[in-house]
């Protein structure tokens, strides 16, 4: 999922709040965030791969 699609799906929380969810989340197994180059900007996006 990209930050904007994360946003859409948490729009009913404030900045602050969907920070922590995120935050909270890529320190679960299996979950991650990366920054991908887009030619601009860089545009983060949450990974998920389950551990083995």
């Amino acid at each position: 999922m990209t930050q904007s699609q994360v946003q859409v799906l948490l729009k009913r929380l404030n900045a602050t709040q969907r920070a922590d969810v995120t935050a909270r989340l890529v320190q679960l197994p299996g979950f991650a965030a990366a920054q991908l180059s887009t030619g601009g900007r860089h545009q983060t996006v949450y990974l998920y791969a389950p551990p083995n």
